[in-house]
């Protein structure tokens, strides 16, 4: 992140548990690219999700602003208010959102979208 400038940025790493972006989204990732290639199991898709996003946060501290974006699934928001609260003030903004796959409602219903803002202190 050390090439990448800006005044905000957005989190949006997979939920550890789910499954993975880089599986879900193969198919069409090898049609826009045009080739074929076996997809890489994300970071933070895995058990060491934790010092992945500890160290996607070292390597941001040159942009102001962080927007993280994350269910709830395993890990919840104050693991990673905590986290983030190393490096920047941090608001918790609760979203109203209903997780569904395949147009119903499975066992994530009572999950919770959550969104840590994150302010220079």
């Amino acid at each position: 992140m050390s090439g990448v400038s800006g005044d905000t940025v957005y989190f949006d790493p997979p939920y550890y548990g789910a499954q993975s972006y880089e599986y879900f989204y193969n198919a069409l990732d090898r049609m826009l690219l045009g080739k074929d290639f076996a997809p890489r199991h994300s970071v933070f898709n895995t058990k060491h999700v934790i010092a992945n996003t500890l160290k996607l946060f070292e390597a941001s501290q040159h942009i102001p602003f962080w927007i993280l974006s994350v269910g709830e699934r395993i890990i919840d928001k104050a693991k990673y208010a905590a986290l983030m609260s190393e490096f920047r003030q941090v608001e918790d903004v609760p979203i109203k959102h209903s997780h569904s796959y395949g147009g119903g409602h499975n066992e994530l219903a009572g999950q919770q979208e959550v969104m840590l803002v994150g302010r220079p202190k």
